[in-house]
């Protein structure tokens, strides 16, 4: 690296006189919440965890959840919001998961393609 890419001039975006000024804690890096925000964080439907959302299991809110506007589409700030009701026919948890042992009692056995 050159030498003269190292120099620091008076034209600097961020900088400061000490290291210590240029360290960061976490309460300095987040936002504050405004008004109509849920902090962090959000409630897990009861009996899961979160691979149950990345499987698709979890289907609504958890109990209480408070629903939040989607004012970047256009949707109107909602202020003092009721909890989220679950929807009429729909399950109070999520699916269960399919078990691969369930799946493998109908599955042909070795010696057996062919037959039936």
């Amino acid at each position: 690296c050159p030498t003269r890419a190292l120099t620091m001039t008076n034209e600097f975006e961020l900088a400061d006189s000490t290291r210590k000024d240029l360290i960061y804690t976490k309460d300095q890096l987040l936002a504050g919440l405004t008004e109509g925000m849920v902090d962090s964080p959000h409630a897990i439907h009861p009996g899961t965890d979160e691979q149950d959302y990345y499987r698709g299991l979890v289907t609504e809110a958890a109990p209480g959840t408070v629903r939040q506007a989607a004012v970047s589409r256009g949707e109107p700030a909602v202020v003092d919001s009721e909890p989220v009701a679950p929807a009429e026919g729909a399950p109070a948890a999520p699916a269960p998961a399919a078990s691969p042992a369930a799946s493998a009692g109908s599955a042909a056995k070795p010696g057996q393609e062919g037959q039936g």
